[in-house]
């Protein structure tokens, strides 16, 4: 019952089937903010460093619901890997001034992006956790 391969296969497989599963929420999420209504909004700042990260770029932008002003910041996922390179192309694509389109969720309409649809490496986390369940069915089926 304690065989320490059956305890690490476990873990292992739960690790693997989380990952999935987040991947799948990753994908999901992404592909229903395609389809989020959008309202117009301004950008207010557009800075090569955030406070959070220096390697981030600080953008926000402000826009209006009905009677109810908001400010937001854009926010990058966690597997976004942060350069100097990717800072300038996000000021240089949203200068200070410029009108944009802020796409919200209906449902959550606090959940804002100018950015809707999924990213290419958004991807990896799905594969990822696919390549690991297969891997751990695998070694499931090869050890019984």
């Amino acid at each position: 019952m304690n065989n320490p391969y059956i305890i690490i296969l476990s873990l292992f497989t739960v690790a693997g089937v989380g990952t999935l599963i987040w991947g799948l929420k990753i994908m999901i999420d992404a592909r229903q903010s395609r389809d989020w209504p959008s309202v117009k909004g301004t950008i207010t700042t557009s800075l090569l460093n955030s406070e959070d990260d220096e390697m981030l770029p600080d953008i926000r932008f402000s826009y209006r619901m009905g009677e109810t002003a908001y400010e937001e910041t854009l926010k990058f996922p966690a597997s976004t890997t942060p350069t100097r390179e990717l800072s300038q192309q996000y000021v240089d694509r949203y200068p200070v001034g410029m009108s944009v389109d802020v796409y919200y969720n209906p449902l959550l309409p606090e959940q804002v992006t100018l950015e809707p649809g999924g990213r290419a490496g958004d991807w990896m986390v799905l594969l990822f956790g696919l390549g690991a369940t297969a891997l751990m069915i695998f070694a499931w089926l090869t050890h019984a």
